[in-house]
């Protein structure tokens, strides 16, 4: 009889026993699942990114685009099979390896001319175009954009609003009163007076500045910073990821080249001249992106050199 009682007490205790150790197995598995998505060798992938400024018509200015280029620039490097994408999505695939289309492009605007949102816009809508716009605090603090002026005046915090709630673009950080190139500093560089201590504090300040103006007003902080006149320190990278960045862009013409262990601080652009039709500035840029080592070819097209 006491056997008998016994085998029923220890016939709940196996199914316990049974149960728990299938939930570990599994547990197990997921854990080994969830390794290996994240250890998964990803191939390069080649990025051009593409920078434009002011877009207006009637204006000599090497870097002005005409509304006619840039609608032109996007349908042909569109019909080349290029695919706009969002720096966070650089980001991303750099970091965790989430994948990216096939022959993506990053089109970026500096500066955020006010013609970027009266001309460029309407484009990036007919044509579905993500892109980047890296914002000067000072300028986008202070305009009378009721005086527009395509080189002068700037995209107001309201215009950038319209422009984010669109889900076509994305805000940068091109310093809030760094994009000088006159007086004693040029861009972001460091003075020689300077110890590297004041400099660090001096670049954390201003860029804290916008992150939080943008943060105040849009609801968001950049993820990318865009060097003033491409100018780059070496000191510089500590302080932008300290403030939260995740990314920052140069102005060496080159193509880049994106795997687990590329530099997200040190990504290189093309400035879009005038003057220089799709064909020839997006025929390049597509010859560049399928040579292995384009940076030996970059300065046979006469714009870049």
């Amino acid at each position: 009889m006491k056997n008998t009682k016994n085998i029923y007490l220890l016939v709940p205790l196996v199914l316990i026993i049974f149960i728990v150790s299938l939930f570990n197995i599994n547990i197990i598995s997921e854990q080994k699942n969830f390794t290996a998505v994240n250890t998964v060798e990803v191939e390069d992938v080649k990025l051009p990114i593409i920078m434009y400024h002011s877009v207006s018509k009637g204006r000599k200015s090497k870097y002005n685009v005409p509304p006619s280029l840039l609608e032109s620039d996007f349908k042909y490097f569109l019909n080349l099979g290029f695919t706009p994408v969002f720096m966070h999505q650089v980001v991303d695939f750099v970091s965790f390896g989430i994948p990216l289309p096939k022959k993506p492009i990053v089109v970026t605007f500096d500066d955020a001319h006010s013609s970027v949102f009266f001309n460029a816009f309407a484009l990036l809508k007919k044509y579905n175009i993500k892109a980047v716009i890296n914002i000067i605090g000072k300028c986008t603090d202070g305009d009378d954009v009721s005086k527009f002026d395509a080189i002068k005046s700037h995209i107001s915090f309201p215009q950038l609003r319209q422009m984010v709630s669109s889900g076509l673009v994305e805000v940068g950080n091109h310093s809030f009163d760094l994009h000088s190139d006159f007086g004693k500093r040029y861009g972001i560089k460091k003075l020689k007076c300077e110890s590297e201590q004041q400099y660090k504090n001096m670049l954390k300040k201003d860029v804290d500045k916008l992150q939080q103006r943008v943060q105040d007003n849009l609801g968001i902080k950049p993820l990318v910073f865009a060097y003033p006149y491409g100018k780059y320190s070496d000191l510089a990278k500590s302080v932008l990821i300290e403030s939260g960045l995740k990314a920052a862009l140069l102005s060496t013409h080159q193509i880049n080249v994106l795997n687990k262990e590329t530099d997200l601080f040190e990504l290189k652009r093309f400035n879009r001249p005038n003057g220089v039709s799709s064909k020839q500035f997006y025929d390049a840029i597509e010859s560049l992106t399928n040579q292995s080592n384009s940076m030996n070819n970059v300065l046979k097209y006469r714009w870049w050199r």
